[in-house]
């Protein structure tokens, strides 16, 4: 779970436009829920959010163009920023996958323990 403030820093981008992105995924209703002032998002809508910033900043970038001065230098300038934001947008997607992968080794190890006392039980209940 993430804040909509970590979620933004993580890709580069402002609140409102986090928000937005969840409001038009139909995502804000289900998956947002309030603490205190922070709005926590699951890490479903996490990386859902993260790929919709990511594929539309990809498609809104225009391929960098040859040229003298300025110019060539600001259309590179563009494209690297877009690389950078699709970046920090995998390593957002990259931190929910480990952080899902955790709780699942937990639910591991907690159901592995819980096995472990019913055989116990059942150990005991049948050397009677």
């Amino acid at each position: 779970m993430s804040t909509i403030k970590q979620i933004a820093n993580g890709l580069g981008v402002t609140k409102p436009i986090v928000t937005a992105r969840l409001k038009d995924l139909k995502l804000w209703e289900t998956r947002v829920s309030k603490s205190g002032q922070a709005y926590i998002v699951d890490d479903f809508a996490a990386s859902a959010v993260a790929d919709a910033i990511g594929k539309t900043s990809q498609d809104t970038t225009e391929p960098p163009t040859m040229g003298f001065g300025d110019g060539g230098a600001d259309a590179y300038r563009v494209a690297i920023k877009a690389l950078k934001t699709a970046l920090s947008a995998s390593h957002v997607q990259l931190a929910a996958i480990a952080r899902q992968l955790e709780a699942k080794d937990e639910q591991i190890r907690s159901l592995t323990a819980e096995v472990s006392a019913m055989q116990a039980t059942i150990d005991r209940l049948s050397s009677r």
